[in-house]
C-alpha cells in the first residue's frame, strides 16, 4: 500500500485517474492496526478498480483537516477530486469492501 502525505496528496490521490481509498491510521491505534491487514489484501483484490493508499493521521494534519477526518481509523474514497465519501472505525474486510463497492455505484 503506497503511502501518501500533506505533500504529496495532490499528485497521488487529487490527480489520480482512478477512484482512491484512502486509509488514515495512527501509531497506537488498536483499530488500524488491526484494519490494515485487510486493507493490504483489498489493495490487491480491487487493483485495477480503485487505488489504495494510506496515510499517517498525526504526520499529515493538513489532509485530515481538508478531507473532514478527525479520528482513526478512516476510509475516505475519494472520486474526481473531491472526498465522495468516508468510512470510520474498525471494520472487518468484506464489509470494506462492499462499503467500497456500494460508494463506486452510487
Amino acid at each position: 500500500m503506497q503511502a501518501v502525505t500533506d505533500s504529496s496528496f495532490p499528485e497521488d490521490v487529487s490527480k489520480s485517474g482512478k477512484p482512491v481509498v484512502l486509509f488514515f491510521w495512527n501509531e497506537g491505534c488498536e483499530h488500524s492496526t488491526q484494519i490494515s491487514p485487510a486493507l493490504d489484501e483489498l489493495c490487491k483484490e480491487l487493483d485495477g478498480v480503485v487505488e489504495v493508499k494510506k496515510i499517517h493521521f498525526d504526520q499529515n494534519s493538513e489532509t485530515a483537516k481538508k478531507l473532514s477526518v478527525s479520528k482513526t481509523p478512516a476510509i475516505v474514497l475519494h472520486m474526481n477530486g473531491e472526498n465522495k465519501a468516508t468510512f470510520t472505525g474498525e471494520h472487518k474486510k468484506q464489509e470494506i469492501k462492499d462499503w467500497i463497492h456500494a460508494r463506486l455505484s452510487d
